[in-house]
């Protein structure tokens, strides 16, 4: 049966049809802001991060650039090396969402993504996080005399870090 015949009125197909593309682009919009707003909060990343006068710790959001509770000597993307000092540098902490949560061991200096950050204790050693814990990773050079040695990271020398550091 003709619908046009039962409400008197006929229907043009291009309409239609326009009328069904505009709502799935609207759906399909929609689903991808939400995909993108849930990746931005579940993902601390993409350069959000500042440390401030005095250690403050600022976390830019739609509202600009917003002060955290905390305080900081190094910061990378959504983890921090606090200032609270322990075997090994300083505390290392993470944030969920609400507030900057306690790592297990302590650096000086910290780097990475958010999903794989590294860091460095006050004696040079350079870790990863596995997901769980820190894993060392060991590097290696040769010295003057052409002999093996154990790579160690100085936070003081800027250029050799900067080179050394993986993703930038």
């Amino acid at each position: 049966m003709n619908t046009s015949n039962v409400t008197g009125s006929k229907r043009n197909p291009i309409s239609t049809v326009m009328l069904r593309s505009a709502l799935l682009l609207s759906l399909l919009l929609a689903g991808v802001s939400t995909v993108q707003a849930d990746g931005g909060r579940d993902r601390y990343s993409g350069g959000q991060w500042r440390l401030g006068n005095h250690n403050q710790i600022f976390l830019r959001t739609d509202r600009g650039w917003q002060r955290v509770q905390g305080s900081a000597i190094a910061i990378a993307d959504g983890w921090v090396i606090g200032t609270d000092r322990r075997n090994g540098g300083y505390g290392i902490y993470r944030w969920n969402g609400r507030h900057f949560e306690r790592m297990p061991g302590a650096a000086v200096d910290i780097g990475g993504s958010y999903e794989r950050p590294w860091v460095i204790n006050n004696r040079g050693e350079r870790f990863e996080w596995t997901g769980r814990d820190w894993r060392e990773v060991r590097s290696y050079r040769l010295n003057r005399n052409n002999a093996v040695e154990e790579q160690r990271y100085d936070r003081n020398d800027e250029h050799r870090n900067e080179r050394r550091r993986p993703g930038w």
